[in-house]
């Protein structure tokens, strides 16, 4: 692709930027909803510069992206992605990038440019502009308009704590503080919730989920929430109240015995769905606009192995995992034409826990996640001590491929600590979790009690 010879890294930036802002001085409406026809392939790179030059409709936000992630690429910038998600009604994309010389993170929304220091993790992709998210999660795409990933926003992680949904099999980068407080009785939980996100934002919410093992094959978890989120961004006061679906299903094979222990298969489907109500307040001039009901969703499918293994004295278990993640999404992203499971993470598992003495145990998990843009690796111990009904943990994640995103999961390092203590009808969990490249915190608290 031809580029006039630039020196300056910031004039680079203002090229992207301008020829962004200048492809959507000739967005086409039609094909963004209004004429089905207009909506068939994509509009390219050098389409959008011949609608420019003549003065003709073009293409819409995520032709325009990826257009902008192609001219990046071709500049030598790295780490070049299209970013959708869901705005206050509709779907949106933008662009992130990673400056080749400071290393900072720079994001684009058509002309308007931002920019974080390295470091940042997946709260980078946090859209602060005049089309903020909120919606479930980010989706990344590469400079063919391939999927790459998906990321589970601050809202869904939040929700899916508020409403008992934490995951093993779901590695997700904690840039916010919670509390909450459950409430259980005959197998149903009920849970009062409140947060922060990483810009400040307020979430606050209640929920009920139930646990249910169905037969020793099928176990499920099922959630409901609402909640309120307000707080402001650089340009826009954000004004959410929704109301969230959980949904989690696992079915596993029987077990094979073998000398190595017991083996079986298993296969996984986890969902979301968001029913929300979404205002926005411009700060510069007061201007009010709405959506209600709106509805986005998130589906992940999985499916592995497990293999668990135990000493003849019973004192040394040893639980491994191998599985594979996959979501929905469309094959290309400017296309848009066609739905195809896309491949999220590969994760190699293990866990080893052995009993020191009757009253005391220790636990180490490890977890190697490969993802299509680099590998990670997450390392969790446990100490145990039943006698006191207490539990410590600690953490570390840290990227193995060199130059990993900061902004993906997997991409900053980390530590994290945490204590539980239990009663007979009580239990209350603290967390701490640091990104050591920017050296933020996030907290979580949570307490609860059997009645």
């Amino acid at each position: 692709m031809f580029f006039p010879k630039i020196n300056s890294r910031v004039s680079k930036v203002e090229l992207v930027s301008k020829l962004g802002g200048a492809f959507n001085d000739y967005y086409n409406y039609a094909r963004s909803g209004g004429d089905p026809t207009a909506k068939d392939g994509f509009v390219d790179a050098k389409a959008l510069l011949d609608s420019y030059q003549n003065g003709t409709v073009g293409g819409v936000c995520r032709d325009i992206a990826l257009a902008q992630v192609q001219f990046l690429e071709t500049l030598g910038f790295k780490d070049n992605y299209v970013v959708a998600f869901k705005d206050k009604g509709a779907q949106h994309a933008t662009v992130v990038s990673v400056d080749p010389v400071s290393g900072k993170i720079v994001k684009f929304n058509y002309a308007d440019t931002t920019t974080m220091e390295k470091g940042a993790g997946t709260e980078a992709l946090i859209q602060d502009h005049s089309l903020p998210d909120y919606g479930l999660n980010f989706k990344i795409y590469d400079s063919h308009g391939k999927p790459v990933t998906k990321v589970s926003s601050e809202l869904s992680q939040m929700l899916r704590t508020g409403t008992n949904g934490d995951n093993d099999r779901i590695f997700n980068e904690k840039n916010y503080k919670i509390a909450k407080v459950t409430f259980e009785k005959d197998g149903v939980s009920g849970n009062l919730f409140t947060g922060q996100t990483s810009n400040g934002e307020t979430l606050y919410g209640a929920s009920i989920n139930q646990e249910a093992q169905i037969n020793q094959y099928v176990k499920s978890n099922n959630g409901i929430a609402v909640a309120k989120l307000q707080g402001e961004r650089s340009q826009v006061k954000v004004d959410q109240t929704s109301l969230y679906l959980l949904t989690n299903l696992e079915v596993s094979s029987p077990s094979i015995s073998h000398k190595a222990g017991e083996t079986k298969a298993f296969i996984a489907v986890d969902g979301e769905f968001l029913l929300s109500s979404n205002k926005e307040t411009r700060k510069d001039g007061g201007e009010v606009s709405a959506a209600s009901k709106q509805m986005d969703s998130s589906m992940d499918f999985t499916i592995g192995v497990e293999n668990k293994y135990a000493t003849k004295d019973n004192k040394t278990k040893i639980d491994s995992k191998v599985y594979a993640t996959f979501y929905p999404d469309f094959n290309h992203v400017a296309s848009a034409d066609r739905i195809t499971p896309a491949l999220n993470q590969v994760v190699v598992a293990s866990g080893v826990e052995h009993e020191i003495s009757d009253s005391m145990k220790a636990k180490i998990d490890t977890a190697v996640v490969l993802k299509k843009y680099g590998t990670s690796m997450i390392v969790k111990a446990v100490l145990q001590d039943e006698k006191r009904q207490l539990t410590y943990k600690a953490g570390v994640s840290t990227p193995v491929t060199k130059d990993t995103p900061t902004f993906l999961p997997g991409g900053t390092k980390r530590v994290s600590a945490g204590i539980e203590k239990k009663t007979k009808d009580m239990v209350i969990i603290v967390e701490v979790e640091r990104n050591l490249d920017n050296k933020s915190n996030s907290v979580s608290v949570k307490g609860g009690g059997k009645f």
